[in-house]
């Protein structure tokens, strides 16, 4: 029942991250020509490219496919890294999207007045608000990865009761015992 709502969950979160990171910017001016007047149509598909990078939309597909992943490996090995890299590939979507800062729309000519525009919107604050959750998951994974490797070398440890210095302080106390005994 859990690993069955377990992957019903990672389908629903990967069709919402589709949506959301790779098919609305690529689609983002037709999707704004079926609903809005043609002149607000027009001004949008003219500003798209502008205002979205042509990368944004791969890092949104990889994104798309890690989510999903660190939601079905959950309490495996790969969890960790796949949390981190999860983490990764948000803040690149992210820095990408707010264009590292400092958004540039060109404005053209325009014909009567003959004048030419660049207009440059400083994001910073916002762009390190949104950077904020997924450094918080880089950390998670890389603390979660460090605790696995740590468990395991533990297990490992406990395997050779003569290495830990907890089994050599007890074999030493039953081979007093021993000798005392006899």
């Amino acid at each position: 029942m859990l690993k069955t709502l377990r992957v019903a969950t990672a389908i629903v979160i990967a069709a919402i991250h589709f949506v959301a990171f790779y098919y609305v910017p690529v689609n983002l001016a037709s999707l704004v020509a079926r609903v809005a007047p043609p002149q607000v149509a027009e001004a949008v598909s003219w500003l798209t490219p502008q205002i979205i990078p042509r990368t944004l939309p791969l890092i949104g597909l990889i994104v798309t496919v890690l989510t999903p992943a660190v939601i079905l490996l959950k309490n495996t090995k790969a969890y960790g890294p796949l949390t981190t890299l999860t983490g990764l590939a948000f803040t690149a979507y992210v820095y990408t999207a707010l264009q590292g800062g400092f958004i540039t729309i060109t404005v053209p000519k325009i014909p009567p007045i003959g004048l030419e525009a660049t207009i440059t919107m400083a994001a910073t604050a916002l762009m390190y608000l949104f950077l904020l959750p997924p450094t918080l998951t880089i950390v998670k994974g890389i603390l979660i990865t460090v605790e696995a490797v740590s468990r395991v070398k533990a297990l490992k440890g406990s395997l050779k009761p003569s290495t830990t210095p907890a089994n050599t302080k007890a074999n030493s106390y039953s081979n007093r015992l021993i000798r005392n005994e006899s």
